[in-house]
């Protein structure tokens, strides 16, 4: 408190003490008030003049702090108005204490009083009842004027501070106004005792001198004390005016409101006003500083995006028009909004290599119902630069938690919605720019230190992401970046790369990890293949020319006119796929049995069915008719679930083609796989394992289906072996197309010249021909007379 207001109040105390010299004689009963109305004693009198000199005074002291924004002023009026509450709490716990007490008042009424006859007939309990209720009211009224008095004492303390105010959490447990007491409390307790038929002013009276004097020392030693902006980690700033606007670097600047139901609707608008006048010194347009906002309460709402409008004016009328949500605080749904949505170039952001500064201030006012430490974490990492301002009893550590660091420059508290304004000069600063932050701090970036307003953030070269740290780097793609000398292909490994060849095509990585050599067994075997033959991993195969497709001894070829194969369809079940579209699937199964060749010494066919699980619905040699397949086609049953291709590709390799379900050895091997969607399990690893083994893959595809996934079923030549329809209608050209190919196709077998003796052999050999000099060709002769025998 200042000196004027503590000489004011030592004045007040003068005159109570001089009021209660001779407290004995100083009382007023309730017969005196009944018999002489008009004329008090002298006692009863200096009482009253000093309780009168005392209420001009303090209610002169009020309006005077008031008008001129001096909260200590008001103080001594708050504490009468507790003083009179409690005096008149005091009274109705008389009136329930002593009811006799108003049958005697209304007896020593005059005669000719008003309906005094009427009143006094009635019960004590009906005239307690109506007494009370009379002295409910006015306690209901006394109470909404403390609330006002107290309320206006606020705002005259946050209007009149001329710092931020910053509110350090303690164990103190000590409490603003009005203080409390053991001596107060027994002092309360003793006026109650006290107030019989005869009403003690010494007690009332003593009771308000100890309110003020608690009131005066307690006050003033637990006001929050100001801390002044310095070199500390709270943030904290004077207050300076907003100058004219100042020529900032370009900002995409998005506001990130707080409209929980806690703000009360004026304080929101302070909010509002707040952000336009810190607009006032943004140069806003398409190539300068891009500005949105976005408000949040339970669920987020944007208000506008950073490329809806480009000019202040626009801005400042949309902040107008914001309304206020009064829902819940779901702080960490809204900056994840703010870094999936707010940030992205469809909403107006320009791009991360333009360097533009992305910043996010955050507005906030009480404790967020969600996380918001690692999505406020993950959005700082992706080089937004967020601001965290708090207002009123607002957690710090949350704060610290959302804000940028260095938090002494990013995360400010203010006490109420009133002081916010005082934070505009501090923005100002920031975000006019200033020093090149990197030149100045010891930034530790490994690479590339980047300046914005009031911070700076680090970032790598080219091939390079910043790792968790936020100042080192590692390198994304470390083949691009550095001379890895692989002859085939460099793959990036976590930690760092490593040479491999080309898969299957016969080679092999040599002893100096980089260098590959060739298994190509076809150049150094006698194949006997009739057209072409093709290397494996570990063997080869052979396979036929176009429209020709390879006989049962494995090598020669012959004309696609009585053609025999085992034909395995894998059909999608699942539940995307619908019933209706099922049976139209059915039908082009059918459709292509139609056109084979299905007998016993001809081509045989099984199917699959998959959906979470693989279902066989028929083996390869379970029917030789075509009439009992498409019987068994027609009676097929919809699962109608998931969608596991990976797993119906791996049942396939494994069991369909087997001899125990009629796979023949020594025949074409063919799989027909249908889908309409995107398969839940992988589908390359079992694709691959497949067609390596011999096994000719047609993929087809309807609808919603993934092309990729196809062509990665799909046996070479893709195009070839890939088909794909829009939509369930169209699947009758698919299949003329389908019938063609299959003639034409070159499956192959799988079972060609696996002898282990002779490929190990041949690999020792090949190995060594490089060494080799001319008079050991006679050598390399009689190790072709090895025969190689097929299975």
């Amino acid at each position: 408190m200042s000196s004027v207001p503590k000489l004011i109040n030592a004045v007040v105390l003068l005159i109570l003490l001089t009021a209660l010299s001779d407290p004995e004689q100083y009382h007023l009963t309730s017969a005196e008030l009944a018999n002489d109305l008009d004329v008090m004693d002298d006692a009863n009198m200096c009482i009253a003049s000093a309780i009168s000199v005392l209420m001009i005074l303090i209610c002169g002291m009020a309006t005077y702090g008031a008008y001129k924004l001096r909260a200590a002023w008001i103080v001594p009026f708050f504490c009468y108005q507790i003083f009179d509450f409690a005096l008149n709490t005091l009274v109705a716990i008389s009136i329930v204490v002593y009811p006799n007490t108003i049958q005697d008042y209304l007896q020593q009424l005059p005669d000719n009083f008003p309906y005094k006859e009427e009143v006094a007939s009635l019960s004590n309990v009906c005239l307690v009842f109506i007494v009370l209720l009379f002295i409910s009211c006015i306690l209901g009224f006394k109470a909404y004027l403390v609330a006002c008095v107290w309320n206006c004492h606020r705002y005259v303390s946050g209007r009149g501070t001329s710092e931020i105010l910053l509110y350090v959490t303690t164990n103190d447990t000590t409490q603003w106004c009005p203080p409390v007491s053991p001596t107060i409390a027994s002092l309360f307790i003793q006026m109650a005792t006290d107030v019989s038929p005869h009403v003690r002013m010494k007690s009332l009276v003593f009771g308000f001198l100890c309110l003020l004097c608690c009131n005066a020392v307690q006050l003033d030693k637990r006001r929050p004390r100001p801390i002044v902006a310095r070199r500390q980690k709270e943030t904290t700033a004077q207050i300076k005016g907003v100058e004219k606007p100042c020529k900032a670097t370009p900002l995409d600047f998005v506001f990130v409101i707080d409209s929980s139901r806690s703000i009360r609707p004026n304080d929101f608008e302070k909010v509002k006003t707040f952000i336009i006048n810190l607009l006032q010194f943004l140069k806003i347009g398409p190539d300068e500083t891009r500005v949105g906002l976005l408000q949040y309460g339970s669920v987020v709402q944007p208000e506008f995006s950073l490329n809806t409008y480009t000019s202040k004016a626009e801005v400042e009328q949309a902040v107008r028009n914001m309304e206020h949500l009064a829902t819940g605080t779901m702080t960490g749904l809204a900056i994840q909004y703010t870094m999936e949505t707010a940030f992205t170039e469809e909403q107006g952001a320009r791009p991360a290599d333009v360097n533009i500064p992305r910043i996010a201030m955050i507005v906030t006012d009480g404790r967020p119902q969600d996380t918001v430490e690692e999505i406020a974490a993950e959005a700082r990492q992706a080089g937004i630069q967020i601001f965290a301002i708090g207002v009123g009893r607002v957690d710090m550590t949350i704060l610290k938690a959302i804000g940028s660091e260095p938090h002494s420059e990013h995360v400010h508290l203010v006490a109420n919605f009133s002081q916010i304004e005082t934070l505009i000069s501090v923005f100002q600063s920031k975000l006019c720019g200033g020093l090149e932050m990197c030149e100045v701090v010891d930034h530790q970036c490994q690479h590339i230190c980047v300046s914005s307003p009031a911070s700076y953030r680090c970032k790598c070269r080219k091939g390079f992401i910043l790792n968790p740290d936020g100042k080192t780097c590692k390198a994304e793609d470390m083949c691009a970046v550095v001379d890895h000398g692989c002859e085939h292909i460099c793959a990036n490994l976590p930690d760092g790369y490593e040479c491999r060849c080309h898969p299957g095509k016969g080679y092999t990585l040599r002893s100096d990890g980089k260098t590959c050599k060739s298994l190509d067994l076809c150049q150094t075997v006698d194949h006997r293949c009739q057209h072409q033959c093709v290397s494996t991993t570990d063997s080869y195969i052979c396979s036929c020319f176009e429209g020709f497709m390879l006989a049962e001894d494995g090598k020669s070829c012959k004309k696609c006119g009585d053609e025999v194969m085992d034909l395995v369809f894998v059909i999608d079940g699942s539940k995307s796929l619908g019933p209706a579209n099922f049976e139209l699937v059915k039908q082009f199964v059918n459709g292509i049995v139609d056109s084979l060749d299905i007998s016993k010494a001809g081509t045989h066919v099984g199917l699959l069915q998959y959906s979470t699980k693989v279902q066989t619905e028929f083996t390869l040699g379970q029917y030789t008719t075509a009439q009992d397949i498409k019987q068994a086609v027609t009676e097929m049953q919809y699962m109608g679930r998931g969608s596991m291709t990976g797993s119906a590709l791996r049942h396939m390799f494994e069991s369909s083609f087997s001899a125990k379900e009629g796979g023949r050895p020594s025949t074409p091997h063919v799989s027909i796989v249908f889908t309409d969607g995107r398969s839940q399990d992988d589908v390359s690893e079992w694709a691959t394992k497949a067609k390596n083994s011999g096994v000719t893959m047609y993929a087809l595809g309807v609808g919603k289906a993934i092309e990729q996934e196809l062509k990665e079923i799909a046996s070479d030549p893709v195009e070839k072996h890939f088909y794909y329809a829009e939509d369930f209608e169209k699947m009758g050209e698919m299949t003329k197309k389908l019938k063609s190919r299959i003639c034409k196709d070159e499956p192959s077998d799988k079972n060609m010249c696996q002898c282990e003796n002779v490929i190990k052999f041949q690999n020792q050999v090949s190995e060594k021909l490089k060494n080799l000099v001319q008079t050991n060709i006679l050598y390399l002769n009689s190790c072709q007379l090895h025969s190689c025998t097929t299975i």
